[in-house]
């Protein structure tokens, strides 16, 4: 009897013990790249900008974003928060935040034929993505249509530039879930071009951009999520910084 019950008891300590040492093996892959994922979007309902263009403004030369970059994803795909100079990515290295994501069945030159095309003009910046291989970059000039606006040369004929960024290989990113394919992109105005060298003021740059998507019969959600590039309105070397962290979307059929 006394015997059953030492090896009753021998074995329960080796089962507790191999127990405990399979709970204490984490092995975490410590080299991916963690990522904030953004809520599924909604079906296509019509919902409007629930804001007016605020009379605002904006620029660019070797301004310091308000916060650290950082990794969001939706549909499966990551992607950064802000644009960049250069493929480097740091808070001096910023160009704008990341304002709009396009989804449902967008591709870069489909989301430019919105706006104004591909232009030529306008400067070179990148946009840090991960589809699952490491960080991958984009590159775009944009797209620029004009637009009246009351910046800091008063209410005039302005310009707004919208960047739109994407895997190169398709196009868009490949969105799990209601995501479908989508672009994401970062919006501001260039005040008076090329007479002054004065752009910014993202929020506003949005909203105009939503207003012009709606005016086409494109459903837009106003600040679907918050993406955690907040800026306050201030001005850099006359680059105006502007964003309210959130991020609005377009559904593009």
């Amino acid at each position: 009897m006394k015997l059953k019950l030492v090896v009753s008891v021998f074995f329960m300590v080796i089962v507790l013990f191999l127990m405990g040492s399979q709970g204490n093996d984490v092995r975490g892959n410590h080299d991916s790249i963690s990522a904030v994922e953004l809520p599924t979007p909604p079906p296509p309902d019509p919902i409007l900008p629930d804001e007016e263009i605020d009379e605002s403004e904006l620029s660019r030369i070797m301004a310091t974003a308000g916060n650290d970059p950082s990794w969001w994803s939706a549909g499966g795909k990551s992607w950064v928060n802000y644009d960049f100079k250069s493929k480097t990515i740091s808070k001096t290295n910023v160009d704008w935040p990341i304002m709009i994501i396009f989804y449902g069945n967008a591709t870069v030159n489909k989301v430019k034929g919105i706006y104004g095309g591909i232009t030529l003009w306008g400067s070179r910046m990148y946009g840090a993505y991960n589809i699952g291989s490491g960080t991958q970059w984009d590159s775009d000039r944009g797209t620029k249509v004009t637009v009246y606006f009351g910046g800091p040369d008063g209410y005039d004929s302005d310009t707004l530039h919208l960047r739109i960024y994407a895997p190169s290989s398709t196009d868009y990113f490949d969105g799990d879930g209601g995501w479908g394919h989508y672009v994401i992109a970062s919006a501001h105005f260039d005040f008076n071009p090329p007479w002054d060298s004065i752009v910014g003021y993202s929020e506003d740059a949005e909203h105009a951009a939503l207003q012009i998507a709606a005016s086409k019969g494109y459903t837009v959600y106003y600040d679907w999520s918050w993406i955690g590039n907040y800026e306050s309105l201030r001005n850099e070397s006359n680059h105006w910084w502007q964003s309210d962290g959130y991020v609005s979307l377009v559904y593009v059929p």
